[in-house]
């Protein structure tokens, strides 16, 4: 193998081992740019040097094997070229569909270009690890461990029982929520009645830091297809907040909230204080066509003035963590 052609081939498989590599995270809603960035720069490489060094500019020499393979060759480019800019949703989508659309290419070449034929079973072995983690990681994100798929509806609801899935009992200042919802006309609709020794909040406007300053509960809902999700809080004195999330690490790389708010206005929520708690009432817009799985999670912080709050989830999170999207229970909506 030439130098020439060492440097070329060499640029195509760590363009393809990272196109790989980003798949499966977008997939998983852990993509990040600079990896899709460091795949268009190495992809670039390689097809600047074949034009430049193979086909001399010359579209003849470029069609060597094939129209379709030209063709396929030049679209991966081109989509990996705007992978870096594209959407989180839609990468999800679009960088799956590269990697396989250049696995057609580049897995014959492989075996059957005399230049490339060193790293053939290199290339083979980066598919099939490639491969094996696209799947897993839809897997991942489609499902979770354990929980049946429920039904909600107009007319068909279902209930959660919030607990302290991390320990192996709950704390003493555990306080029991109680949560039904149903889906109708293109909003879950949520009921939560929420045992309380001490009902307070010191929000006073909505989208603020609402567990920072007392009692609040929290509803977490994405489609079970997308990675994108949104959080939505209300407190007893009936202040709201509204958060949008591109992907599940997102909340780790935000400094302020305000980067993620949403219109709170959107949310409709009423409050009352019973006897031995309060209850919160919630109506989320969220569409979805009928029969779509969604990932819900109720969540409560019950904070009293003087200790940290207790908190408690629906979700089996083995860990106090609630931006968890794959341990979320899997609902469908039905009519």
């Amino acid at each position: 193998m030439s130098a020439f052609d060492l440097v070329t081939f060499s640029l195509a498989f760590v363009a393809y081992v990272l196109l790989g590599v980003d798949a499966a995270a977008r997939v998983e809603g852990r993509g990040r740019r600079a990896l899709s960035a460091a795949v268009a720069l190495f992809a670039s490489g390689h097809a600047l040097l074949l034009w430049h060094g193979r086909y001399e500019y010359d579209l003849a020499l470029a069609l060597t094997h094939g129209t379709a393979v030209f063709a396929i060759f030049h679209v991966v480019w081109l989509l990996v070229l705007l992978g870096p800019f594209l959407a989180t949703e839609l990468s999800a989508k679009v960088v799956p569909a590269c990697f396989g659309l250049a696995s057609i290419v580049v897995l014959p070449l492989a075996f059957n270009n005399p230049a490339a034929m060193p790293l053939r079973f290199v290339v083979l072995l980066a598919f099939v690890v490639g491969l094996l983690r696209i799947g897993a990681a839809r897997a991942r994100a489609s499902r979770v461990d354990g929980q049946p798929k429920l039904r909600i509806g107009a007319g068909r609801s279902c209930a959660f029982e919030l607990g302290q899935p991390w320990r192996d009992q709950v704390e003493a200042s555990f306080r029991s929520t109680h949560v039904v919802v149903r889906y109708s006309r293109g909003a879950l609709e949520v009921e939560a009645e929420l045992e309380d020794d001490e009902v307070y909040s010191d929000a006073t406007a909505d989208n603020q830091r609402t567990w920072e300053l007392g009692d609040a509960f929290e509803v977490f809902v994405r489609r079970a297809d997308e990675v994108a999700y949104s959080e939505v809080h209300v407190t007893p004195n009936g202040h709201k907040l509204h958060l949008r999330f591109e992907d599940f690490d997102q909340h780790r790389r935000i400094a302020s909230i305000d980067e993620v708010a949403a219109d709170p206005s959107l949310i409709e929520a009423t409050v009352e204080t019973l006897a031995d708690g309060w209850r919160a009432r919630l109506r989320i817009p969220f569409p979805c066509p009928q029969g779509s799985a969604l990932a819900l999670s109720f969540c409560r912080y019950d904070a009293s003035r003087g200790r940290e709050p207790v908190l408690s989830t629906s979700s089996p999170h083995p860990v106090i963590a609630f931006h968890r999207p794959t341990e979320w229970t899997l609902v469908t909506v039905v009519g």
